[in-house]
């Protein structure tokens, strides 16, 4: 979307910018008088000028891919900067904070063949010496000066001109110094500038006159806003707990405490990580890293913050008179003494979110923990001194090790020097020496570890610092992070240090947490949170404050875990329950075929326009059909079909299909059996692309259809070998349905009302259980005949407040429990032969049908008669307004699973089994009849009789179901 929209605002620029400047002032005056008081009329700012229209800002979140943005956005400058409105700049610049952000985008651009250079000397000379006129020329900040004096690394911003091209990475950085804020306008007052920041909200905060100025600017500027809140609802990046304490003077023992508490959440992501390897790496979670940052706003400060750390370090090491044991019992037994706001202990067992879950399910004592963690944390295998060594190959460096055991953390701070030389004065009294359990040393081999610290090789886990790494450096590690001293300056940086640590690569690289994309087991989501631990509460408050301004909420959460029972009685029925071996599955190789006969993928390139008139006419409007298209022969040949087949082993790799297989010729196939294959409809002047930019535009199309073919065929694959190799198993309590244990359920802190009436279903858990009793918040949709207990549904009373995971049945759903069990009951002779069992099919966990898209149905059936046969049912109570008709593949499921039925009872016979089983599949619409006749176009009852679609609105639907199958 900020691809679009920047290339919608260069193509209004390049081709008419005198319009589109009036176009854009008449909009704005029209908008500001009728939104605002005569007063704020006048003094709005907001009036665009015809140089602002040369100053563009992007406001996206870290982790956004902000960095990819800026370099895919200067090749469509390049690309649109033509005409008679072109800009013959005399530079190309890339303006970043710092050295190490300048060195990222230099790589990253270097992988893309993006013509780039570094400034990295003293003469402007060699800047210029090898560029071509489209060579990005990046440097920081901190390298441009107006008064050019010595022979030091920085170069005056005259020798660049004001025509430049100026892309500016965290624009936000140096708005309140107006320097820096010059140097930025200097350079592109007869140019074009672009920034992009994570933080523009908090830059302009301040409230003063020039925050004021930078108010109106970006209030201009910004083409595209996703900052963090917008990136977090999307189900980007990790999700965080913040845990801090109250806002009042803590001793250094109770400090230590929280640290402990942070080391042993750590500890818990990591043994996590290590005993679920294989899941991890498919959910692409890196390797844990525990970082510590200090503040460098004072620097009087800065060394004492990282001293602290250093302490604890040493301390929990030495571990004198089993501090670190007795502590950890401590909190395991709820007597940590860290409190919440009522006066509880965050670490009862007793309190709704039990902290450290996994570390006490494990059954490790805390002596065991203990030696774990010296062992997995830091390299070593007893208590030993604390080694602080001087990288002197890595300026700021200072590496961590137990002993003689290998590197385990490396402090990055600016004053390494200084910080060694106070350490020193400390351990220069024996007896401080022994009580910090510290020693000096230094290596001259070893280079930087803070560089290195993404590979795969990498020893450190714990990575202690200032600030002055918060812009410019990635990293997938981050979990744990503690805090010192941070928050007390401007927020922008606040957001940026909570951008280090919720960046996640996400299953196929979506970046997104596997709860907003598919259920995995639940360690995946612990190893998916960012834990951040305050160590000064009166700056943990600002940090909340800043985060909240930047729309993120962060009250913590509290969860409350309800249990289920299953009944074993119905287990031991042997209910039967179709399964297939999705590993087998992987292992059956196939081949792309080009000439499948399916349905033609659908694909419209044609671009998406909400219109909206004044005059608002009822006249009839004529739809428009958009022609279908083929790509021919001549246009065929002139595609680079090595690249295409390049772009799609990508994307099968990315999907994880390693088990299909394809050509150049094969995909090339596809392409020409034109229509019968896809279903093109886009503008002409894609397939017949006139210049030589439109072939690009025209192998881009054949991508896409490409891709949905290949996922189609795949799925249709998938499915012809499930119905073949699908097979039946006794329902045991290893089943996915069973899988989550417990509902938990979800409340923000400060909800002390629902928590307590939540905890109070404790004390009438039997009663809840029997659906005997509920409260104002949650009830048991309680049915004997479901196998497992509770079946959990929210009550509208301030519904918004709390969430439940899994998801707790919806409207529809608790109808038809409710349907279900009144038709059982009233009719007790149609069921005399015959036990009636229900199970909640759980999405991405139960019983899954697709064709080419997944579906679990809401609930099974079981009818299990006299002579051990059985008859399943899949029924899903779903609203019907948003699908194909009866083209819908969930509703074609009723003639499809008789295929599967015939397959399995085939399999039966085979087996010399006597044992037959019925399949069916229902959809129970909770839309009406008459809302759906728009997009069924019928009005008889037997269509939709036929295709097992019944209607809730219909009393006796229940019965129409039973009266299908008996």
């Amino acid at each position: 979307m900020p691809i679009c929209a920047f290339r919608g605002d260069l193509d209004r620029y390049f081709s008419d910018h005198v319009n589109f400047i009036n176009e854009l002032t008449e909009f704005e005056y029209r908008f500001i008088k009728e939104h605002t008081s005569p007063i704020e009329e006048e003094n709005s700012g907001f009036i665009h000028s015809r140089n602002d229209l040369r100053k563009l800002a992007f406001w996206m979140a870290t982790g956004s891919g902000k960095t990819f943005l800026v370099h895919l956005n200067y090749l469509q400058f390049i690309k649109h900067n033509r005409g008679k409105y072109r800009i013959k700049f005399d530079n190309i610049l890339l303006i970043t904070p710092n050295e190490n952000l300048s060195f990222q985008h230099i790589e990253e651009m270097k992988k893309s063949r993006i013509p780039c250079m570094l400034f990295g000397n003293t003469e402007f000379g060699d800047f210029s010496k090898f560029a071509d006129e489209n060579t990005i020329k990046v440097v920081d900040i901190h390298k441009l000066t107006d008064e050019k004096k010595g022979s030091g690394v920085t170069i005056d911003i005259e020798k660049f001109g004001t025509k430049n091209l100026v892309f500016v990475d965290e624009g936000h950085k140096g708005s309140s110094g107006k320097k820096w804020n010059y140097f930025r306008n200097e350079l592109t007052s007869d140019g074009f500038k672009i920034e992009y920041s994570a933080t523009f909200g908090q830059a302009v905060a301040s409230g003063s006159e020039e925050g004021q100025k930078l108010f109106h600017e970006y209030g201009k500027s910004i083409l595209f806003d996703y900052s963090y809140r917008f990136f977090f609802e999307d189900g980007y990046g990790k999700k965080y707990k913040i845990l801090n304490l109250k806002d009042k003077a803590y001793s250094d023992e109770i400090k230590h405490k929280l640290m402990l508490v942070n080391l042993l959440s750590f500890y818990q992501q990591k043994k996590i990580f290590n005993d679920n390897y294989a899941e991890t790496q498919e959910y692409n979670i890196a390797e844990p890293l525990w970082v510590f940052l200090g503040s460098s706003v004072n620097k009087n400060t800065e060394t004492s913050d990282v001293l602290q750390v250093i302490n604890f370090l040493g301390k929990f090491l030495k571990n004198e008179d089993n501090w670190v044991i007795n502590n950890i019992k401590d909190i395991f037994e709820g007597n940590s003494g860290l409190e919440d706001p009522t006066g509880i202990d965050i670490f009862s067992p007793q309190y709704p979110e039990q902290k450290l879950k996994f570390l006490r399910e494990s059954g490790l004592s805390p002596e065991e923990i203990y030696t774990n963690i010296l062992k997995k944390v830091f390299h070593t295998v007893g208590s030993a001194p604390l080694y602080l060594v001087n990288i002197k190959n890595a300026k700021g460096e200072i590496a961590l090790k137990c002993g003689t055991g290998k590197y385990f953390g490396v402090i990055n701070i600016g004053s390494d020097g200084q910080f060694l030389d106070r350490v020193e004065n400390e351990c220069k009294d024996p007896t401080t020496a022994k009580i910090l359990n510290l020693r000096i040393d230094s290596d001259d081999i070893s280079y930087s570890l803070f560089r290195d610290i993404n590979s795969n090789n990498s020893n450190i886990n714990i990575l202690i610092g200032a600030k002055k790494f918060i812009e410019g450096w990635n990293s997938w590690r981050v979990s744990n992070m503690g805090l010192l001293n941070i928050g007390k300056s401007e927020g922008s940086q606040i957001i940026q240090l909570f951008g280090r640590g919720v960046r996640l690569k996400g299953k196929n690289m979506s970046l997104k947490r596997s709860t907003a994309t598919d259920g995995s087991s639940e360690y995946i989501p612990v190893l998916e949170t960012l834990n951040i631990f305050g160590i000064e509460a009166n700056y943990m408050d600002q940090f909340k404050y800043y985060l909240r301004n930047e729309g993120v909420t962060v009250d913590n959460r509290i969860e409350i875990p309800i249990k289920i029972q299953i009944n074993d009685s119905y287990i031991k029925e042997e209910l039967l329950i179709p399964d297939y071996n999705n590993r087998e599955f992987k292992n059956h190789i196939f081949e792309l075929d080009s000439y499948e006969k399916m349905e033609p993928v659908e694909i419209d390139l044609y671009p998406k326009i909400d219109v909206l008139e004044s005059n608002e006419s009822e006249e009839i409007r004529a739809e428009y059909k958009k022609p279908r298209r083929e790509i021919r022969s001549p246009e065929i040949n002139l595609l680079d079909w090595t690249k295409i087949y390049y772009q799609l082993l990508e994307f099968r790799l990315q999907k994880d299909w390693n088990n299909i297989y394809f050509s150049e010729e094969t995909l090339r196939g596809v392409i020409e059996r034109g229509n019968n294959a896809y279903s093109l409809k886009c503008p002409e002047n894609i397939i017949h692309p006139l210049k030589f930019e439109g072939v690009c535009e025209l192998e881009e199309a054949v991508i896409i259809i490409l891709k949905k073919y290949l996922q189609k065929y795949y799925n249709r694959q998938k499915n012809i070998w499930i119905n073949r190799n699908l097979y039946l198993k006794k329902l045991d309590e290893e089943n996915g349905n069973f899988s989550f244990e417990e509902f938990r359920v979800s409340i923000g802190e400060k909800e002390l009302e629902i928590i307590v009436a939540l905890q109070e279903l404790e004390t009438l858990k039997e009663d809840f259980m029997r659906g005997n009793t509920d409260n104002v918040y949650l009830t048991n949709v309680y049915f004997d005949r479901h196998i497992y207990q509770p079946l959990i549904a929210k009550k509208l009373r301030d519904s918004s407040k709390y969430s439940i995971h899994p998801n707790g049945l919806n409207s529809g759903e608790v109808q038809f429990i409710e349907d279900l069990k009144t038709y059982l009951d009233s009719n007790p002779e149609v069921f005399k032969d015959t036990k009636l069992f229900v199970l909640r099919n759980l999405p991405k966990l139960g019983v899954k049908f697709f064709d080419t898209v997944s579906f679990f149905p809401d609930f099974i059936i079981w009818l299990k008669n006299g002579d051990n046969s059985q008859h399943l049912l899949f029924v899903d109570p779903k609203g019907l307004i948003h699908t194909n008709g009866f083209n819908d593949e969930k509703i074609k499921l009723c003639h499809s699973i008789k295929d599967t039925e015939a397959e399995i009872n085939t399999k039966l016979q085979k087996q010399g089994s006597t044992q037959q089983v019925k399949l069916d599949s229902f959809i129970v619409s909770v839309t009406s009849k008459r809302e759906l006749e728009p997009v069924f176009r019928v009005k008889l009852d037997s269509k939709y009789e036929m295709n097992h679609i019944l209607f809730q609105e219909d009393r006796n639907y229940i019965e129409q179901m039973f009266d299908s199958i008996f």
